[in-house]
């Protein structure tokens, strides 16, 4: 193998292995330091993603996560504990929406779903998270702040809502009659 082959595939090893720590920190909502390096080693060894040094290269990644402020320590009852900070509760959403499509069904019932949503200045990473979430779940913009997608989408947008905390910030509303709508349905290649 050559040297562009070796640092693709430590890349993207380091790229698992945090994703799975972020995973499982997100599961059980703190994970305990002490659990985390053999649970996590177990996972990833079965799966033969980790070199022989596999202790070694997840607390390289734990340090990395902590100083990137994806998670942080927490003590509880003398324990310490790893928790998902903003940021990789974020990364975490974005590593999920990659691999996430929402069900297209084979006829489409000829309206529309439209988000519109007003979320405030200092609450900017939510609303930018949540604005490129709909992009990655392929809704297309009209305005500013209101998105347009042609399927039933109301399950996950209240999924997305509940985790980036924006629900009382977003408004979903389902139309047949909309300005513009031989315009709208091109975006999707749809025809009216």
């Amino acid at each position: 193998m050559g040297k562009i082959e070796d640092i693709v595939k430590i890349s993207s090893r380091k790229e698992f292995i945090k994703n799975a720590i972020l995973a499982s920190v997100q599961i059980t909502n703190m994970l305990a330091i002490t659990v985390v390096a053999p649970n996590i080693v177990g996972l990833l060894g079965k799966m033969g993603l980790l070199p022989r040094d596999g202790r070694y290269a997840i607390k390289r990644s734990l340090g990395r996560l902590l100083d990137s402020g994806h998670i942080k320590h927490e003590s509880k009852d003398g324990k310490r504990y790893f928790v998902l900070t903003d940021k990789g509760q974020a990364s975490l959403l974005r590593l999920q929406a990659k691999h996430f499509q929402l069900p297209k069904p084979k006829r489409w019932d000829k309206k529309f779903r439209i988000l519109i949503f007003d979320v405030q200045e200092k609450r900017r990473y939510k609303r930018d998270r949540f604005r490129m979430m709909l992009r990655q779940l392929g809704f297309k913009n009209l305005q500013k702040s209101a998105w347009v997608y042609p399927y039933d989408c109301e399950d996950a947008i209240q999924i997305l809502k509940t985790d980036l905390g924006v629900g009382k910030d977003v408004i979903y509303l389902v139309t047949g009659d909309i300005e513009n709508k031989e315009k709208i349905a091109k975006m999707f290649d749809l025809k009216i």
